[in-house]
Protein backbone atom coordinates (compact mmCIF):
# COMPACT_ATOMS: atom_id res chain seq x y z
CA UNK A 1 0.00 0.00 0.00
CA UNK A 2 0.88 3.72 -0.42
CA UNK A 3 2.36 5.26 2.59
CA UNK A 4 -0.22 8.09 4.12
CA UNK A 5 0.34 10.88 6.25
CA UNK A 6 1.01 9.87 9.97
CA UNK A 7 1.70 13.40 11.62
CA UNK A 8 2.85 16.77 10.84
CA UNK A 9 4.93 18.72 13.07
CA UNK A 10 6.00 22.85 13.79
CA UNK A 11 9.45 23.82 14.40
CA UNK A 12 9.60 25.90 16.86
CA UNK A 13 6.87 24.15 18.49
CA UNK A 14 6.83 26.86 20.78
CA UNK A 15 7.78 30.24 19.77
CA UNK A 16 9.57 33.03 21.77
CA UNK A 17 7.50 35.81 21.59
CA UNK A 18 7.70 38.71 18.87
CA UNK A 19 7.50 42.39 18.50
CA UNK A 20 5.15 43.98 16.42
CA UNK A 21 7.03 44.12 13.14
CA UNK A 22 8.97 41.24 13.43
CA UNK A 23 8.47 38.29 11.35
CA UNK A 24 9.27 34.25 12.29
CA UNK A 25 9.54 31.66 10.37
CA UNK A 26 8.08 28.33 11.00
CA UNK A 27 8.83 24.90 9.54
CA UNK A 28 6.29 22.01 8.96
CA UNK A 29 7.21 18.47 9.02
CA UNK A 30 5.01 16.18 7.38
CA UNK A 31 6.02 12.35 8.02
CA UNK A 32 4.93 9.40 6.30
CA UNK A 33 3.87 6.35 8.40
CA UNK A 34 6.22 4.23 5.49
CA UNK A 35 9.18 6.10 4.24
CA UNK A 36 10.08 4.13 1.50
CA UNK A 37 12.91 5.18 -0.96
CA UNK A 38 10.51 4.35 -4.22
CA UNK A 39 7.62 6.39 -3.29
CA UNK A 40 10.09 9.40 -1.48
CA UNK A 41 10.13 11.36 -4.53
CA UNK A 42 6.90 11.29 -5.19
CA UNK A 43 5.34 11.81 -1.54
CA UNK A 44 3.55 15.42 -1.28
CA UNK A 45 5.24 16.94 1.84
CA UNK A 46 3.48 20.26 1.32
CA UNK A 47 0.96 22.09 4.34
CA UNK A 48 -1.14 25.16 3.94
CA UNK A 49 -0.27 28.02 6.67
CA UNK A 50 -3.24 29.46 8.23
CA UNK A 51 -3.41 32.25 11.75
CA UNK A 52 -6.46 31.72 13.63
CA UNK A 53 -6.37 35.80 14.02
CA UNK A 54 -4.98 37.63 11.25
CA UNK A 55 -5.36 40.66 13.19
CA UNK A 56 -3.00 39.97 15.62
CA UNK A 57 -0.53 37.78 13.39
CA UNK A 58 -0.53 36.93 9.56
CA UNK A 59 0.83 33.59 8.17
CA UNK A 60 2.37 33.53 4.51
CA UNK A 61 4.00 30.42 2.82
CA UNK A 62 7.40 31.43 1.40
CA UNK A 63 9.01 28.24 -0.13
CA UNK A 64 7.22 25.69 2.12
CA UNK A 65 8.22 27.59 5.28
CA UNK A 66 5.10 29.49 7.44
CA UNK A 67 6.37 33.39 7.72
CA UNK A 68 4.38 34.93 10.53
CA UNK A 69 4.05 38.38 10.81
CA UNK A 70 3.55 40.18 13.94
CA UNK A 71 0.51 42.55 13.54
CA UNK A 72 -0.54 43.62 17.31
CA UNK A 73 -0.68 42.68 20.79
CA UNK A 74 -1.96 39.48 21.46
CA UNK A 75 -1.82 35.71 20.71
CA UNK A 76 -2.68 33.43 17.81
CA UNK A 77 -2.54 29.93 16.95
CA UNK A 78 -0.15 29.12 13.82
CA UNK A 79 -1.77 25.60 11.98
CA UNK A 80 -0.06 23.98 9.18
CA UNK A 81 -2.50 21.38 7.39
CA UNK A 82 -1.11 18.72 5.25
CA UNK A 83 -2.01 19.09 1.51
CA UNK A 84 -2.18 14.86 1.40
CA UNK A 85 -4.24 14.39 4.47
CA UNK A 86 -6.35 17.12 5.73
CA UNK A 87 -7.17 15.49 8.84
CA UNK A 88 -3.37 16.12 9.78
CA UNK A 89 -2.36 19.06 11.00
CA UNK A 90 0.03 20.39 13.77
CA UNK A 91 -0.73 23.73 15.25
CA UNK A 92 1.93 26.49 17.67
CA UNK A 93 0.82 29.85 19.22
CA UNK A 94 2.81 32.78 18.61
CA UNK A 95 2.28 35.69 20.88
CA UNK A 96 3.03 39.17 20.32
CA UNK A 97 4.39 41.26 22.82
CA UNK A 98 2.71 44.45 24.14
CA UNK A 99 -0.57 45.75 25.69
CA UNK A 100 -4.12 46.18 24.67
CA UNK A 101 -6.55 48.21 26.63
CA UNK A 102 -10.54 47.91 26.92
CA UNK A 103 -10.88 50.74 24.85
CA UNK A 104 -8.93 53.13 22.61
CA UNK A 105 -11.41 55.94 22.59
CA UNK A 106 -13.80 57.28 25.39
CA UNK A 107 -16.47 60.26 25.69
CA UNK A 108 -17.54 61.29 29.90
CA UNK A 109 -19.27 63.59 30.79
CA UNK A 110 -17.95 66.14 33.43
CA UNK A 111 -17.88 64.56 37.02
CA UNK A 112 -17.98 61.18 35.60
CA UNK A 113 -15.55 58.02 36.07
CA UNK A 114 -14.60 54.87 33.72
CA UNK A 115 -12.41 52.15 34.42
CA UNK A 116 -10.31 50.79 31.71
CA UNK A 117 -8.82 47.07 31.91
CA UNK A 118 -5.77 46.16 30.16
CA UNK A 119 -4.42 43.06 28.83
CA UNK A 120 -0.63 42.33 28.76
CA UNK A 121 0.91 39.88 26.48
CA UNK A 122 4.98 38.31 25.72
CA UNK A 123 7.48 40.25 27.28
CA UNK A 124 5.03 43.13 28.40
CA UNK A 125 3.02 40.62 30.75
CA UNK A 126 3.50 40.55 34.39
CA UNK A 127 5.46 43.82 34.50
CA UNK A 128 3.05 45.99 36.11
CA UNK A 129 1.48 49.06 34.23
CA UNK A 130 1.99 52.87 35.28
CA UNK A 131 -0.69 54.86 34.13
CA UNK A 132 -0.44 58.51 32.73
CA UNK A 133 -2.43 61.00 31.47
CA UNK A 134 -1.36 63.97 28.52
CA UNK A 135 -4.08 66.60 30.30
CA UNK A 136 -4.70 66.12 34.07
CA UNK A 137 -7.04 69.36 34.16
CA UNK A 138 -9.51 67.83 31.85
CA UNK A 139 -8.98 63.94 33.13
CA UNK A 140 -6.85 62.39 35.50
CA UNK A 141 -5.99 58.23 35.63
CA UNK A 142 -5.25 56.15 39.07
CA UNK A 143 -4.78 52.37 38.27
CA UNK A 144 -6.91 52.53 34.97
CA UNK A 145 -10.05 54.70 36.61
CA UNK A 146 -10.29 57.52 34.57
CA UNK A 147 -12.00 60.92 36.08
CA UNK A 148 -13.46 63.25 34.49
CA UNK A 149 -12.78 66.94 35.22
CA UNK A 150 -13.39 69.12 32.98
CA UNK A 151 -14.28 70.32 29.10
CA UNK A 152 -11.72 69.21 26.58
CA UNK A 153 -9.78 66.08 25.89
CA UNK A 154 -6.77 63.93 26.98
CA UNK A 155 -4.86 60.89 25.91
CA UNK A 156 -4.64 58.27 29.09
CA UNK A 157 -1.49 55.59 28.27
CA UNK A 158 -0.87 52.31 30.04
CA UNK A 159 3.27 51.44 30.19
CA UNK A 160 4.44 47.75 30.98
CA UNK A 161 6.81 49.43 33.83
CA UNK A 162 10.35 49.27 32.18
CA UNK A 163 9.27 47.81 28.97
CA UNK A 164 8.33 50.58 26.44
CA UNK A 165 5.15 48.70 25.84
CA UNK A 166 2.66 51.27 25.44
CA UNK A 167 -1.40 51.51 25.01
CA UNK A 168 -3.55 54.84 24.49
CA UNK A 169 -6.92 55.69 25.28
CA UNK A 170 -8.09 59.11 23.59
CA UNK A 171 -10.55 60.65 25.87
CA UNK A 172 -13.20 63.52 25.37
CA UNK A 173 -14.69 65.34 28.19
CA UNK A 174 -18.05 67.09 26.90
Amino acid sequence: PAPTVSAVTIDPSTPAALDVGKNLTLTASVTYDTDTSSYDAKLDRTVTWTSSDPSIATVTTVDGKGVVSAVAPGKAKITAVSNANKEKSAECEVTVSGITLSKTNLTLLVGRTESLTYSAFGTAADKGIVWTTSNPSVAEVFGGSISAHYEGTATITATANGTGYTAECGVTVK
